[in-house]
């Protein structure tokens, strides 16, 4: 069976589980994106870029 004919129904069915909906992850908070790391995406950016233009 591939991957894509998966589904959570049909696994469940199989293998005979229920889910259960639940926040993890209840006291997470959003972090802003330090700025070092925003100048490595604009480096990885521009080399991928001349990359793909070779």
């Amino acid at each position: 069976m591939a991957y894509s004919d998966f589904t959570l129904e049909k696994v469940s069915a199989v293998l005979g589980i229920t889910t259960q909906e639940a926040d993890l992850f209840p006291k997470l908070v959003p972090l802003s994106i330090p700025s070092w790391l925003d100048d490595v995406e604009a480096g990885l950016g521009q080399c991928i870029a001349q990359m793909v233009a070779q």
